[in-house]
């Protein structure tokens, strides 16, 4: 909690007035229409301000210091309030003033997230953090393209995130044939994004239920990702399995048929993509990923003997070597192009490939 409060010492002068404050303050999720959430924080002075008064960067939040003065070793409550609809950080600036016009003040980063209320969630702790499978309305489908109605999507929080830094984001595209709980168990999502070191949450959506289909409905409309990332942070964040609801980078992973969608989500799914990982996964849309590391994203791509992408694979090298781009078999550099001994099923998995390329793509060190 924010705190008013000065060296106290015989040797040092009060310099009435200053304050040191907490770094930040997250209010907690509220959904729309619940009403404004609102945080009580307590303001101590142990030598006393004449006044204290705050301002806010952002007109949706409001901010009070009761009351004024702020007498010696007295505890005084100040409110955060916010009325919006949307995630928002803001900047509180509070300024103490003594009584004999000293001034000093200091900055507390606030958050808040709103939104519409969602499903409630089953979470699951384990050696690798927590889990869910829940079901949002931000999911591929229901979806008028295919008959497809499993809203199902899994969520991996990793434990050891550091709360004083934004949360960057993984979305993983399953391939044919899929079926989410076992796809998520078979290629140790979790476990893997836990060994790969990254203060990164894990999205894999349930896209077409056990059939031979790449299409990924609403996950494929202009700002599919922006909308499925938001709600599985808010309901993370609703229920306590994340440390902070800042979001930081975006990186995309994909399995076999799992291009489609996130081709799209690289074209039009509203968020800055930092990174593409695709495991056996370039059947198609090998121009939308060579644009994308022209312009500077992260690329990693791999092929299997029997996957049938060796032909897509030279094309991109051919496309990458036109724009002068340099490749390399390794994570040396920010474009990989290399084939794997691994399986077509297994390569996600094999030598913890999932971890390892997490660990190389452009997001950011987990302390724990």
């Amino acid at each position: 909690m924010p705190v008013l409060c000065a060296p106290v010492t015989p040797e040092v002068a009060y310099p009435g007035g200053e304050i040191v404050a907490a770094p930040r303050v997250d209010l907690p999720y509220a959904a729309a229409g619940d009403g404004e959430p609102v945080t009580t924080s307590s303001l101590t002075c142990p030598r006393g301000c004449a006044s204290v008064h705050a301002t806010v960067s952002d007109p949706r939040f409001t901010v009070s210091v009761e009351p004024d003065p702020v007498r010696p070793g007295s505890d005084r409550p100040w409110q955060l309030r916010f009325a919006g609809d949307e995630a928002v950080r803001a900047v509180v600036t509070l300024t103490g003033l003594s009584s004999d016009g000293v001034e000093s003040d200091t900055e507390v980063v606030v958050t808040a997230t709103v939104g519409a209320p969602l499903p409630e969630a089953t979470w699951v702790d384990d050696g690798w953090g927590s889990h869910t499978f829940v079901t949002l309305p931000s999911a591929p489908f229901p979806h008028p393209s295919r008959p497809f109605t499993d809203a199902t999507v899994f969520v991996a929080v990793p434990s050891g995130l550091d709360p004083a830094r934004p949360i960057d984001v993984v979305v993983h595209v399953h391939g044919h044939d899929s079926v989410l709980r076992q796809t998520v168990t078979a290629q140790r999502l979790a476990e893997q994004l836990w060994r790969s070191g990254r203060q990164a949450m894990l999205i894999v959506p349930q896209g077409p239920v056990a059939a031979p289909d790449g299409c990924f409905g609403k996950l494929e409309e202009p700002g599919g990702a922006a909308r499925l990332i938001a709600d599985a942070r808010d309901v993370a964040w609703r229920d306590g399995r994340l440390p902070n609801p800042e979001l930081g980078a975006v990186v995309l992973s994909a399995h076999s048929g799992g291009y489609r969608g996130t081709a799209a989500m690289v074209q039009r799914g509203g968020v800055p993509v930092a990174g593409v990982l695709l495991f056996d996964a370039l059947y198609d849309r090998e121009s939308v990923f060579a644009a994308f590391a022209a312009q500077g994203g992260v690329l990693r791509t791999m092929y299997t003997d029997g996957g049938g992408t060796a032909d897509e694979h030279r094309a991109l090298r051919a496309m990458l070597a036109a724009s002068n781009l340099p490749v390399s078999e390794d994570e040396s550099g920010p474009i990989t192009v290399r084939r794997t001994e691994a399986w077509h099923g297994a390569c996600v998995d094999a030598d913890d490939a999932y971890a390892r390329w997490l660990a190389s793509a452009p997001l950011a060190p987990r302390d724990g």
